[in-house]
């Protein structure tokens, strides 16, 4: 695809494309749409070393540095390929964890793996390495399945022919506190349906740990006080101003 065309897709909300790789082949490219008031943080753009399979950035979301992935597998059956993929996920990830700390993070994509038995009419796991390797990550950043979360286990993908193979490989993630969501998953004209989740992220309450409340409770401090003069006593030195 076209950058040029690409800069000119218009979507419903008012959101515009903001980072992309895209790739000369059909199976390839992906695109992150963005609200203008989530600000791109510059400088923060990563990809995946082959062109269109991973693209991520840091938003100001809610004034909070949110990191946002697109993501598209390896659609090809071979696993060693579709595992290169998750790797380069996963380096980017920690590079952009630490540059820009944050541990907030919202994931999705076509990731082209089933991650459980369930998840392809076969029964099976096609590619377990791919699977182990994003299940790994998605144990790491403690992310949330919003569609498991929904109890929406609905395949996303259908095979075109007689076979009637059919996969659940299309997913949203987020570890985001989330307050309220919502899943749909409709059939298309394409093979794969399409996915559509919304969240409202939750305010989180900072909850005073016992450490915190040890260190500035008062018969600490009188203590401490007390514990400083006698320890400045027996040092023969005078004891400190009190500002009482």
């Amino acid at each position: 695809m076209d950058v040029c065309a690409v800069k000119k897709i218009k979507l419903k909300w008012g959101l515009k494309p903001t980072i992309f790789s895209l790739h000369r082949r059909p199976r390839g490219g992906v695109i992150v749409f963005s609200h203008p008031d989530h600000t791109l943080i510059p400088d923060s753009i990563r990809t995946s070393p082959m062109d269109g399979h991973i693209v991520a950035a840091v938003f100001e979301v809610a004034t909070m540095p949110t990191i946002v992935v697109g993501v598209y597998g390896n659609s090809d059956s071979n696993d060693r390929a579709s595992l290169t993929i998750m790797e380069d996920l996963r380096q980017i990830l920690r590079e952009l964890t630490h540059t820009y700390q944050t541990q907030r993070i919202i994931m999705a994509g076509d990731f082209n793996v089933s991650l459980t038995d369930e998840g392809s009419n076969k029964g099976i796991i096609s590619k377990p390495l791919t699977a182990t390797l994003l299940q790994d990550i998605l144990n790491d950043y403690h992310f949330t399945d919003l569609g498991a979360k929904m109890n929406n286990h609905t395949h996303t993908w259908f095979r075109r022919d007689a076979s009637g193979q059919s996969s659940r490989i299309d997913y949203l993630f987020s570890n985001l506190p989330i307050g309220a969501a919502s899943y749909n998953s409709t059939f298309t004209i394409f093979d794969h349906t399409y996915v559509e989740g919304t969240l409202n992220i939750s305010r989180q309450h900072r909850q005073m740990t016992m450490k915190d409340f040890i260190l500035g409770a008062d018969e600490y401090l009188i203590r401490s006080q007390d514990y400083l003069t006698d320890l400045l006593s027996d040092l023969q030195a005078p004891p400190p101003k009190s500002d009482t």
